[in-house]
């Protein structure tokens, strides 16, 4: 890709960040902001920009952490007062999975933790673990599915 091209995709994500915050407070909330823009920073991230570039990349981060401060007040926005909106487990490391400011260098960060914890308990034991509140050993089985599945994952397809 040439560089024409990825400054044309940090400009469009711009504008379409400006685009969807110039309206009232009430357009702003019945925009589908959120989406959009993390369409685009996932197309920010995607972006490998030659290292010679460095004022291109750091416009390219700044750019992510606009949008996802866009999407940020967006979400606040579609609150509705005295309701209470819950993140589950899933949805926060869906987030930080695919909107982390880190890029996907995030996504190896929580795959090596599970990888290693995974390891440290089965090293320990299920004894470590029990309590009255959980079996030690249904903690282990957690930790072998987890460390098992990302060693499939991360080993290289013949």
């Amino acid at each position: 890709m040439k560089i024409s091209e990825i400054r044309d995709i940090i400009g469009n994500a711009e504008w379409s960040r400006h685009d969807l915050t110039g309206g009232t407070a009430e357009e702003f909330r019945r925009q589908d902001v959120g989406p959009r823009l993390e369409a685009k920073i996932a197309e920010l991230q995607a972006l490998v920009i030659p290292p010679r570039f460095v004022d291109d990349e750091a416009r390219r981060v700044k750019e992510i952490e606009h949008c996802q401060r866009v999407i940020d007040r967006w979400n606040k926005a579609q609150e509705v007062p005295g309701e209470v909106n819950y993140e589950t487990n899933t949805e926060m490391l869906t987030r930080l999975m695919d909107r982390s400011r880190n890029g996907a260098l995030m996504q190896a960060f929580v795959l090596t933790a599970i990888q290693k914890y995974s390891a440290q308990c089965i090293e320990v034991g299920a004894a470590t673990f029990d309590s009255g509140f959980m079996d030690g050993r249904a903690w282990i089985r957690c930790a072998e599915e987890a460390g098992r599945n990302i060693d499939t994952h991360l080993t290289p397809k013949k």
